[in-house]
């Protein structure tokens, strides 16, 4: 049985979650809900996210299937290279999912962004996840 790789289901999780939080957000703001508001914070979240996790591509080789690729996403290149200077934080996965869990909380507020505040609180608990099992990516 192959073992799940945590941080990699973490990262596109997150990466599905971002055009979610975009929809969820514009609905908000077009529709006028009360706490419209929250619709501008789920848009800017969702760019935030979808760059800070762009980059996080690929699979490690296992050693058991050593004709496995690592095939990168095409020009994350030019975003890793200045996110890897956020040291830490981009590094270590433990801060990312304090980060996602707070910006969750205002997307909970909002008729049309209460499933992308579920979908991120769910990426957060990946990230946790993969925090408590020592796995780096």
């Amino acid at each position: 049985m192959s073992r799940i790789l945590w941080s990699f289901f973490a990262n596109q999780h997150a990466i599905i979650t971002a055009p979610l939080l975009f929809i969820g957000g514009l609905i908000a703001i077009i529709g006028k809900y009360f706490w419209w508001p929250v619709g501008i914070h789920t848009i800017l979240i969702s760019f935030l996210i979808f760059v800070f996790e762009y980059p996080k591509s690929g699979k490690p080789v296992s050693s058991r299937s050593m004709t496995h690729t690592n095939h990168s996403r095409p020009y994350q290149h030019l975003v890793g290279n200045l996110l890897s200077k956020l040291g830490l934080f981009y590094a270590n996965y433990l801060p990312r999912s304090i980060f996602y869990f707070l910006l969750s909380i205002p997307c909970l507020l909002s008729l049309s962004t209460i499933l992308p505040g579920i979908n991120l609180l769910i990426t957060a608990a990946l990230y946790l996840i993969v925090t408590f099992l020592f796995i780096k990516f």
